[in-house]
């Protein structure tokens, strides 16, 4: 897969209302970012491996992926990124409202490149998201990201 000429960020969420607030987070920051929302991981890795419908997807800038403790998807879909050699260089940041420093230790040792806590008030989950894209769309000098 190649980068596309704008940032895209795929948006790996099974909650429709954060999935909303990020979605609308993104076009706040950067109405250029194309972000796709997935609603399932099983979406998401169909997505990533350009299976069935997903045959001509964009290579994602990033991906973000919340961290469930009790199904445990997002880590299954790090785990395959990180471990598929075409595409282990994309950024990957867990988005959770886990407290558990062992859900966070998970995706550290699964090699995720930021985990985040979800605020509760919805301008501080703007901003974080924000920093977010910040850094990972216009700072990080990855060849991933380039636009």
């Amino acid at each position: 897969m190649q980068p596309t000429g704008s940032p895209t960020i795929v948006i790996v969420e099974d909650d429709p209302d954060h999935a909303f607030f990020l979605l609308e987070a993104v076009k706040q920051h950067d109405a250029a970012i194309e972000a796709i929302h997935l609603s399932s991981s099983r979406e998401a890795i169909r997505f990533l491996r350009h299976e069935g419908g997903y045959a001509r997807a964009p290579r994602p800038s990033l991906v973000t992926l919340n961290i469930d403790p009790l199904h445990h998807d997002g880590l299954e879909v790090l785990r395959m990124i990180k471990t598929d050699d075409d595409l282990c260089d994309i950024p990957v940041v867990m988005i959770c409202t886990s407290q558990s420093p062992e859900d966070h230790h998970a995706a550290r040792l699964l090699h995720a490149n930021s985990v985040l806590i979800k605020p509760i008030d919805y301008g501080e989950f703007r901003q974080m998201i924000e920093q977010c894209l910040t850094y990972w769309v216009r700072w990080e000098a990855s060849e991933n990201l380039a636009a």
